[in-house]
């Protein structure tokens, strides 16, 4: 079983599988007396189950204000030699915030030196410590590619160097694609004038 559930961020669900398997002979689960107990869940479905072995879709549901990580417990029943019992398993629920970026749009100023920094950061979940690839589009033209790694598992910074050589230099305004591995966010540009 997973140790935590990952809720889609465009909407804010999920549903695994779930096989549950008696490790001893003498145990027999009872798969009418399986619940999963917290706020997120929403349904389990059993799709085949005997005493030994039960499969089971679970689903969870959350929304925008739903907290960063909760906690559930998958309630189950079983007999054995010593009788009956009740165990909780922790399932842990995470709502993924979707990857947002700040500032929400960015004014880029030309420099003497024909180049602009842009300093900048991504919002959303990452594994902190492991370097992050992000590609930059403008269209289907690639304005650069930066190599960074996240200080925390939330928060990205992007650095980056746009010269006269880049395709959105003589352009006024228009929208850069930030894409990790997963996901992308849209942000506006426009240069100073």
């Amino acid at each position: 079983m997973p140790p935590s559930v990952e809720l889609d961020p465009k909407t804010h669900n999920a549903t695994v599988e779930l096989e549950l398997k008696a490790l001893f002979e003498d145990v027999k689960m009872d798969v009418e007396k399986i619940v999963v107990v917290g706020d997120a869940f929403e349904k389990l479905s059993v799709e085949s189950a005997d005493g030994k072995q039960i499969l089971a879709k679970v689903s969870f549901r959350g929304n925008a204000k739903s907290p960063p990580e909760s906690q559930h417990f998958l309630r189950m029943a079983f007999t054995d030699k010593y009788g009956k019992h009740v165990r909780d398993v922790p399932i842990l629920v995470r709502n993924v915030p979707p990857l947002r970026a700040a500032p929400r749009k960015l004014t880029l100023v030309k420099q003497p030196d024909q180049t602009v920094f842009v300093s900048m950061a991504l919002l959303g979940v990452f594994e902190k410590d492991k370097e992050v690839s992000i590609d930059i589009r403008h269209e289907d033209q690639v304005v650069g590619t930066v190599t960074t790694t996240p200080a925390s598992d939330r928060l990205l910074s992007v650095k980056f160097t746009i010269d006269e050589k880049s395709p959105i230099w003589q352009l006024p305004s228009g929208v850069l694609k930030f894409s990790t591995a997963s996901e992308s966010v849209d942000v506006p540009f426009a240069f100073q004038e």
